[in-house]
């Protein structure tokens, strides 16, 4: 199991990808600034050498943040159908306390 706790801290997504078209050296990824559309936050990092956006390590740097939330949200419900079996005894209670 992933432990989530060691990416607690980290720059917050959503990321952007974009080329250096000023050095043409590679992709920048950088936070998305929410102050206003088109501009860009901390840079998370840069990746060197790479001449397309289909580069699937950059996609993959870029969607982080995404798939963190996904493990986060998966583990949630993993961790409620798992605690459901207990519940039973408690809902049948009060089901019959509703049908009196």
């Amino acid at each position: 199991m992933i432990d989530t706790k060691k990416y607690e801290g980290h720059t917050e997504g959503p990321w952007k990808i974009y080329y250096d078209k000023w050095e043409k050296t590679g992709w920048w990824i950088d936070s998305i600034t929410r102050g206003g559309v088109g501009e860009y936050g901390d840079t998370v990092c840069r990746l060197l050498g790479i001449t397309q956006n289909k580069d699937p390590t950059a996609k993959l740097i870029q969607d982080a943040p995404l798939l963190l939330a996904e493990v986060k949200r998966l583990r949630e419900g993993i961790n409620y159908i798992a605690y459901l079996p207990s519940l039973k005894p408690s809902i049948a209670k009060m089901m019959k306390e509703l049908i009196k």
